[in-house]
């Protein structure tokens, strides 16, 4: 027994030291991503915690000293790369020892095979309290290079693929859809872009069509994001947790194609765009979280696109009667009562519609005045409405109102082809 523990003892001591000039040697091998050798003249070496590059850049975005204070505000602002941070008592620099020309940014888009494989952090997005702290006096319109169009619109995305349905998380952030393959097709990610800086970041992707609705897909705490995806079965309600990324699929029905959902102003019902199998028009149908399904409106018109309003239980949609081809969606509400009110809009018809206030929504439309679609607002109590995008060749939709209710984000295509990429554009409103 003594002689056997005295030669594990040796094994071990062997082991322990062979590990340490492997260690050795790979800290000083060219491109280790423990040693500090791209380290510029003002950089400090970045201690040797084991943290490797993407991890001590994680770790920096999390840590409140990597921030610049915002004049007048609490909480954080501009990422500081020149400050420190202090992980497990070691202090390591903000930028982690990158040189300035290169990108400490960890936030593009990184695709990975299998749902159910890790997903890597994708910072900024540490927690719904540090983007709520973020928020600047909305958008800055100034920064150089931003495209613009004679109506004041600005070109916000440019990603590969086909950006859509914008939704305001807050005044700085939005939340829209990526399709990889062009406009409505292929792969679709749920990504975001913080609008005073455009960074962009991703908060689910997989092999997947997820989608988002514009306007307001939020719960009202604005701490989860509900989306349609087809990942599992046929397309279904799911609701993410925005501090984790963790999601919850809602409804298991595995047969019918659920889309668009909407939550309501009490968090406690999600309407959603309901297609039967086989059936070419739509109904509306509304779900608790525990997935218990109910018809919302199924009268035999093609009713889609449910937006819940932002203060009490009415539901804006657009809704057709008979063949597509001899007929146009108008808007219309359904109130808690159960009666359905079509809105004397001062356009032919409206489309893609969202709330911009307890009374005012906005939508897309386009008839002989307007041969390609525009973005207009309409007030309910008073009837007046207002376009509000003036670009004459290209299609413009899916519009949602930021929170103060200044600024329209808006996908708009890239050529006067209906069916040709869109990006997302803002603008602000008179």
């Amino acid at each position: 027994m003594t002689r056997a523990q005295s030669s594990w003892l040796f094994g071990l001591l062997a082991g322990l030291l062979l590990a340490a000039a492997i260690w050795f040697g790979l800290t000083q091998w060219p491109g280790s991503t423990l040693a500090a050798t791209n380290a510029t003249a003002k950089d400090t070496a970045m201690p040797s915690a084991g943290l490797d590059h993407l991890k001590c850049l994680q770790e920096a975005f999390k840590a409140a000293s990597c921030y610049l204070p915002q004049p007048d505000r609490a909480g954080n602002g501009a990422f500081n790369e020149n400050g420190t941070f202090v992980f497990q008592n070691q202090t390591y620099p903000c930028h982690c020892n990158t040189r300035q020309n290169e990108s400490w940014n960890v936030t593009d888009a990184t695709p990975w095979p299998d749902e159910n494989e890790a997903q890597p952090s994708l910072e900024p997005w540490p927690d719904a309290d540090r983007i709520q702290t973020t928020v600047i006096s909305g958008p800055k319109t100034g920064q150089d290079g931003l495209e613009k169009r004679a109506d004041g619109a600005i070109r916000i995305t440019s990603g590969a693929g086909s950006d859509q349905n914008p939704a305001f998380l807050d005044e700085n952030t939005l939340v829209f859809t990526r399709f990889a393959d062009g406009y409505n097709q292929g792969p679709a990610s749920l990504m975001g872009i913080h609008l005073s800086n455009q960074t962009e970041f991703v908060l689910w992707q997989d092999e997947a069509q997820n989608v988002n609705t514009n306007g307001n897909p939020f719960t009202p705490d604005r701490k989860q994001i509900c989306y349609a995806s087809d990942v599992e079965e046929t397309d279904e309600i799911w609701c993410m947790k925005l501090s984790n990324l963790s999601r919850t699929r809602i409804t298991r029905q595995g047969k019918d194609a659920y889309f668009e959902p909407s939550v309501s102003h009490d968090g406690s019902r999600i309407a959603f765009e309901m297609h039967r199998e086989g059936n070419e028009t739509a109904s509306m149908a509304v779900t608790d979280f525990a997935g218990n399904v109910g018809a919302l409106v199924d009268d035999g018109a093609d009713n889609r696109l449910p937006q819940f309003n932002p203060s009490d239980g009415r539901v804006l949609f657009q809704r057709r009667r008979g063949p597509a081809e001899k007929n146009v969606f108008r808007l219309a509400v359904r109130h808690e009562n159960g009666t359905l009110e079509t809105l004397a809009l001062p356009t032919q018809g409206g489309t893609d519609a969202a709330w911009s206030g307890p009374e005012q929504v906005v939508y897309s439309s386009e008839d002989e005045r307007f041969p390609h679609a525009k973005i207009f607002s309409f007030d309910l109590k008073t009837g007046i409405g207002r376009q509000e995008t003036f670009e004459p060749t290209v299609e413009d939709g899916a519009p949602a109102a930021s929170p103060d209710g200044q600024w329209l984000a808006f996908e708009s295509h890239q050529t006067s082809d209906p069916e040709s990429p869109t990006r997302i554009w803002i603008v602000r409103r008179p």
